[in-house]
């Protein structure tokens, strides 16, 4: 008789299962739907009316101030750029030389 709890539960296991799985078919069956050629129509509309600036040869290259990627006019920086080389072997202090403005440190 110790057999036959277990076979129940076991059924009872099998029924929630499916039970649960067809709740998931009945939900997938409810979700909205739309035709494929309908999903590729607004694809293809979408691609020709949004300007993508990693391609210029299809789009042409944008203004620096429409180009997300351009680096920006004005930083944090003030403007220096500052080199700076260290040698393993040397302790010695580095040397500032100023090359067209810019501050580079050897």
């Amino acid at each position: 008789m110790s057999s036959r709890p277990h076979k129940q539960s076991m059924s009872e296991l099998k029924l929630r299962r499916l039970t649960e799985h067809n709740q998931r078919l009945k939900e997938d069956l409810n979700r909205p739907r739309i035709r494929v050629s309908e999903a590729s129509n607004s694809l293809i509309r979408y691609c020709r009316a949004t300007k993508d600036p990693l391609l210029p040869s299809v789009w042409g290259s944008l203004a620096k101030g429409e180009d997300p990627y351009a680096p920006p006019q004005q930083g944090c920086c003030s403007g220096e750029l500052i080199v700076l080389f260290l040698s393993a072997r040397s302790l010695e202090p580095p040397l500032k030389q100023s090359v067209d403005g810019i501050l580079v440190v050897m």
